[in-house]
């Protein structure tokens, strides 16, 4: 190995525990982060909403939903229309909530990859011989 290549690995390693106090710094460790995405790649619909007999949904309040499910919502979104009567005697209120979840097969695929399980992006491929590619085309040979 060179100088200048074992300077480099020296500077990679440097700045990787740079980094990783960092985050712990932060309270990003990584047990803390594999907990966060657990949460998300483990989450289920029915912790947020119950669906009755007849089919309508009623939303769990976030008070009633642990936090670490809580963790799994991206966003929470109202629509409310009011409606009045053309004589002006009735009003009704249309009420609709919308829960969005994190994607869970993000984190799934990062938790895979965290746990060495995910095959890497790139494939390294090394071939010495002779590869004999069949087109389906006859050939003359003259």
């Amino acid at each position: 190995m060179t100088i200048g290549q074992q300077a480099a690995l020296d500077a990679r390693k440097t700045l990787d525990e740079e980094r990783t106090k960092a985050f712990d710094k932060l309270g990003l460790t990584l047990p803390r982060l594999v907990k966060e995405l657990k949460s998300i790649a483990l989450s289920d619909i029915v912790d947020y909403v119950a669906v009755s007999e007849d089919g309508s949904l009623t939303c769990i309040p976030t008070a009633s939903i642990k936090p670490a499910k809580r963790k799994a919502i991206k966003k929470i979104k109202e629509h409310t229309r009011i409606t009045e009567s053309a004589d002006g005697e009735k009003i009704w209120k249309d009420s609709r909530v919308e829960y969005e979840l994190h994607d869970k097969l993000s984190a799934i695929t990062t938790l895979l990859k965290l746990r060495g399980d995910f095959p890497s992006e790139k494939q390294d491929v090394n071939h010495t011989g002779t590869i004999i590619v069949d087109t389906g085309v006859p050939r003359s040979f003259d």
